[in-house]
């Protein structure tokens, strides 16, 4: 998995359909879990182009409120999202039908692709 990012659009996060699944069903397993973080690692090998960077992941904490999805000082992608919509979010994952998808949060959403 990789994530790019240019200051003119929103993150995307790209991987093939097999390991997007395997990201689903981790975060799947995360919200039926006691835990309350969840950090998924991406590369950062590579030119980011066309883009200007590469982030290093995405952090996902559990909250009581309404989803958000901010960039964290690290650079990660921190997205704050109840359990509610923590398991739609992983539905996002599945790319059976489509190339891509879109996870609109404020204040920044992702998009979410199959290589």
């Amino acid at each position: 998995m990789k994530i790019y990012f240019s200051e003119n659009s929103d993150p995307m996060l790209l991987s093939t359909r097999k390991s997007l699944e395997k990201i689903g069903n981790r975060i799947l397993e995360f919200s039926e879990s006691p835990e309350n973080e969840l950090t998924i690692k991406a590369e950062t090998n590579g030119s980011p182009e066309p883009y200007a960077e590469l982030l290093p992941g995405i952090r996902i904490r559990k909250s009581e409120t309404d989803h958000t999805l901010y960039f964290g000082s690290d650079r990660y992608l921190e997205l704050e999202i109840s359990k509610a919509d923590l398991q739609a979010f992983c539905a996002t994952f599945s790319l059976k039908e489509t190339s891509h998808r879109h996870w609109y949060s404020g204040p920044i959403s992702l998009i979410i692709e199959a290589a």
